[in-house]
């Protein structure tokens, strides 16, 4: 007869808890990353930097002098920086 194993364990690490602000970036894997990065500047007005990626400055509620940046760039189709994830895009 198999042991049943639970999928829940309990840890005996207690979590603090944590306040997310904003998204720090959204990065996708492109074949063709020119002709993607030109067709987010002419279709969506992206101002894209002389790195190829753009920023979004934001504000933080609580303290609008307080700035945070999400930034938005593209990755060469067989870039080894998003895995071990085998997803054409990441947020973090």
């Amino acid at each position: 007869m198999k042991k049943k194993v639970s999928a829940k364990k309990k840890s005996s690490k207690k979590l603090s808890k944590g306040k997310i602000v904003g998204i720090g970036g959204i990065f996708f894997k492109s074949k063709d990353q020119k002709k993607m990065k030109d067709w987010y500047a002419k279709v969506l007005g992206m101002p894209l930097s002389d790195w190829g990626g753009c920023e979004f400055l934001w504000r933080h509620d609580d303290n609008p002098k307080k700035k945070g940046y999400t930034v938005w760039s593209l990755f060469p189709s067989n870039t080894k920086y998003m895995k071990p994830s085998r997803a054409s895009f990441m947020v973090n």
